[in-house]
């Protein structure tokens, strides 16, 4: 490769890496503004880019959010080093990239092995929020009968676990919120409802009865780990304190209570052994939250195909997922539903917000 072959390539990757940056501030700008404004700075540093995620002509990471890595990591880091994250105390009233920048080019060799040897796996457990209405309509479609429940992508397995948490759901036109789930429980997670009204009960019930719940992701996060919960915690943006609160909440239920199965590898060689220790005549519910977008489109393909599979060897199948493939890039919570092996339902439930602060059901 020549020298200008090489440039050519740099100035490509440096050009990629900074569309995500600012296509990434767009998007959490209601959430963290100060997430937002680091990112658009970040963006328009092509310096910092090349030497933080760049490696022999590639992206560090091809398929990782190099955006989440990187805030991550720092958190990561300044935790490790116990110091206050970087420029956060200088924002709003100062600028915080200096700060934010001098950290990183000091700690540009510890922060790149994070990007190799991490992933980026949140366990977001607000999103619990957004899937009990979904599990009450799949329990409803399944005519009442107890289901069982593999998520993919289940990282530590928190929402696999829904059912210990209590629900607030506060309507803008209904001064009194609907409660529903575990009133006695630690954590009570609280959604906004917009939109028609939710598919759940008026007080706290009964909630849809599950037989068996397994996850399967590439790396299960062991809750007894310190290092993986640090890391775990180290994702949630670092503005959204209560955020962290319900995360720190969660992981204490988990470990009083028995961790769901869990099976560590790709979806595409486990599936099908998971679903094979589940009874056919059993109705099963699959589901994922913000998982198959760091899918290429080959695997999306490939694994819409190894559910449709799925479908053909049972009486009820029941797909929910939480992503943002839409053109428009917006989270929406959908249902797919097989009933012996025929696609009978495939319906968009919601629009959502990514860590469940709101809902508009449809």
């Amino acid at each position: 490769m020549t020298y200008q072959d090489t440039t050519t390539t740099t100035a490509t990757l440096l050009s990629t890496l900074s569309g995500r940056f600012r296509r990434f501030a767009d998007e959490c700008r209601d959430s963290t503004p100060f997430y937002a404004d680091l990112t658009l700075k970040v963006a328009d540093d092509a310096a910092l880019l090349e030497a933080l995620m760049i490696e022999d002509g590639e992206l560090i990471r091809q398929q990782q959010p190099l955006t989440l890595m990187l805030f991550g990591a720092v958190n990561y880091l300044s935790r490790r080093y116990s110091v206050p994250y970087p420029g956060l105390d200088d924002y709003p009233a100062g600028d915080p990239y200096p700060a934010f920048r001098a950290f990183c080019m000091a700690h540009r060799d510890a922060l790149r092995n994070e990007f190799r040897t991490r992933i980026v796996q949140t366990n977001e457990v607000g999103r619990s929020a957004l899937l009990l209405p979904a599990f009450t309509t799949v329990a409803a479609r399944f005519g009442g009968q107890p289901f069982a429940l593999i998520e993919i992508g289940a990282s530590a397995g928190l929402n696999l676990l829904w059912d210990h948490y209590g629900y607030r759901y506060v309507s803008p036109s209904d001064a009194t919120p609907i409660s529903y789930g575990n009133p006695e429980s630690a954590l009570q997670l609280t959604c906004e409802s917009r939109g028609e009204a939710l598919p759940l009960l008026s007080s706290s019930a009964t909630l849809p009865t599950i037989l068996s719940r397994c996850g399967i992701d590439l790396n299960p996060i062991n809750l007894q780990d310190p290092d993986a919960v640090a890391w775990l915690e180290a994702l949630c943006w670092v503005e959204q304190r209560e955020r962290a609160q319900r995360l720190h909440t969660a992981i204490q239920i988990a470990r009083n209570h028995s961790q769901p199965h869990m099976l560590q590898g790709s979806v595409f060689d486990l599936l099908t052994q998971a679903c094979a220790e589940i009874p056919a005549q059993v109705p099963l519910c699959l589901y994922h939250t913000f998982t198959i977008y760091q899918f290429t489109p080959e695997m999306r393909e490939q694994f819409t195909g190894l559910i449709a599979a799925q479908a053909r060897l049972r009486e009820h199948l029941a797909h929910v997922s939480i992503e943002w493939l839409n053109p428009a890039g917006l989270p929406e919570l959908r249902l797919a539903r097989y009933q012996h092996s025929v696609l009978v339902e495939d319906t968009l439930l919601a629009q959502v917000d990514y860590h469940g602060r709101w809902m508009t059901w449809l």
